[in-house]
């Protein structure tokens, strides 16, 4: 649409120049006073390549135009949010950060009400209550240890303490929270699921 107006518009302003590939030969005066005509072949040629390079920039917009629309269809209807973050990670950002925390959190907060759920109800031994706050207390850990990659990457505990931004270890500390807590929560679930069976 964009296109058929911009030719419209050229070809009624006459700014698009075409010309016919057999142009008239028309004679050209030389510094010294010599006629010479324009050479058949070289017209043809240069009329040729300016088609091509026109063709090409054509082609070239209409590429840009479809790859852009079609980005804007995927993301125009579906906004980002903790609901739906898990599709759209990639790339290590902030946004990622964000989301593996957030539901690392909640997955927490649910563990924790599942576990306590089992502790109270009735028919569990004590042996399995000491038990399953020793597997909590053992993934616990296992979260804190993915704080390994920024550990890593700055030794000290005053490099950590000077950070002031996100970046990719980060990141793969918030992944690894999210997936211990996510494995933690389906293993309670399975707990729980023989308790109310």
């Amino acid at each position: 649409m964009e296109f058929r107006s911009w030719l419209t518009r050229s070809i009624s302003q006459n700014t698009l120049h075409c010309q016919p590939m057999f142009a008239p030969i028309a004679p050209v005066e030389l510094n010294g006073g010599a006629l010479l005509k324009h050479d058949f072949l070289k017209q043809g040629i240069m009329m040729r390549d300016t088609g091509k390079a026109l063709l090409y920039k054509i082609v070239k917009c209409f590429m840009v135009a479809v790859a852009l629309s079609g980005f804007q269809s995927i993301y125009a209807n579906e906004a980002i949010d903790d609901s739906n973050c898990l599709q759209y990670l990639g790339g290590g950002g902030f946004g990622d950060f964000d989301c593996y925390e957030d539901h690392a959190k909640s997955l927490e907060a649910d563990n924790k009400k599942v576990s306590n759920e089992i502790l109270l109800a009735r028919g569990v031994s004590s042996t399995n209550k000491s038990d399953l706050i020793r597997y909590m207390r053992a993934q616990d850990d296992a979260v804190k240890a993915c704080d390994l990659a920024i550990k890593l990457e700055y030794p000290s505990a005053k490099e950590r303490a000077q950070r002031n931004h996100i970046e990719l270890y980060d990141v793969m500390a918030a992944r690894c929270h999210y997936s211990i807590r996510k494995q933690q929560n389906e293993f309670l679930r399975d707990l729980d699921s023989i308790r109310t069976g």
